[in-house]
């Protein structure tokens, strides 16, 4: 039986948990100028994973858990991109151990405080942990200095948010990235890297799903549409 580093079974939940959470929030940061203020603080999140040591435990909110799910699909650019800003790659998961989670309110508030005092602006209202989330998206940016120093798109997140509906497993061993690749190499031999559906042209998709189809049945004697969960 193929074994994981990361437990899907575990991991599916908590995606399909932040998938309806952004549902919730879809018509606010599908406009242009959320999606900039989004891109920005999840930079400045971002830059302060790499300031502080990884046993920190940072609290993203759910609009930089969105920017973040949309740059992890793109595996060899969220390496790419981690090195060149951040001198190494930032680790993610989206499963807490018990200690953490008795800790999670707690660390939300020290994240706000080292947000703030980091890039001297609000990260979240003091409230519960839900309502800065719920508040997080309706914070007023200035976009007139904006550059996304990132190598996805505006456009890619809101792709990616109706795309991540789809192949929801498959998504879930990329969040955890150093695992995604550990397990790539010991199973196949190389990073198995790759980009959402919605980049690549419909006859292009169609040949590659027929190709793939093809493969399947000559490994494994059924069609994969039988077998995909």
């Amino acid at each position: 039986m193929l074994k994981l580093s990361v437990d899907i079974s575990k991991t599916t939940p908590e995606l399909l948990t932040i998938l309806e959470k952004a549902s919730k929030f879809r018509k606010q940061w599908q406009k242009s100028s959320i999606l900039k203020q989004m891109i920005t603080i999840y930079y400045h999140f971002m830059q302060l994973k790499a300031y502080h040591p990884a046993n920190i435990l940072l609290i993203p909110t759910i609009d930089i858990e969105i920017v973040w799910q949309t740059h992890l699909l793109r595996s060899e650019i969220y390496q790419a991109d981690c090195l060149r800003l951040f001198r190494r790659v930032t680790d993610h998961s989206l499963l807490i151990n018990d200690i953490q989670q008795h800790i999670k309110e707690q660390a939300f508030q020290d994240t706000c405080q080292l947000y703030e005092q980091r890039f001297s602006e609000q990260y979240c209202p003091l409230t519960s942990i839900d309502e800065k989330k719920k508040t997080r998206s309706n914070l007023s940016h200035d976009n007139s200095d904006y550059e996304n120093p990132f190598s996805f798109t505006d456009a890619d997140i809101i792709i990616d948010m109706n795309w991540l509906d789809f192949c929801k497993q498959f998504m879930a061993n990329p969040k955890e990235p150093l695992k995604y690749v550990a397990d790539c190499i010991r199973l196949v031999g190389y990073v198995n890297n790759h980009s959402p559906w919605s980049q690549i042209d419909d006859d292009t998709m169609k040949k590659s799903c027929d190709k793939t189809n093809d493969i399947w049945k000559e490994e494994f004697d059924s069609d994969i549409t039988t077998n995909h969960v």
